[in-house]
Parts: C-alpha cells; structure tokens; sequence
C-alpha cells in the first residue's frame, strides 16, 4: 500500500509518503515512512 499526506505547521509544509508491504490476512511485513520539506514555489489547491 502506498499513502501520501500533507501536512502543514505555520507556514511549512511537508509531504510525508508511507510504504506499507501487508500479507494476504493484512499484517504488515514492511513499513516505511519518509517525509520532505516542500519548499516554494508551490501551488495550493485540489489538483495541482
């Protein structure tokens, strides 16, 4: 499985994506979690 979040203290944002590897009863083998400033330019809105 594959998440993407975007969260937002003050004005910094970050983009943090979490990689989930799960067996066929959906317990987790594998788990990473990695996050990333965004710096600007960037655009805010749905669908940019």
């Amino acid at each position: 499985m594959f998440f993407v979040t975007v969260l937002q203290k003050n004005k910094e944002v970050y983009e943090c994506q979490e990689y989930q590897t799960v067996d066929e009863n959906l317990q987790t083998l594998d788990l990473s979690f990695i996050c990333r400033k965004i710096t600007q330019p960037y655009k805010i809105g749905i669908g940019t």
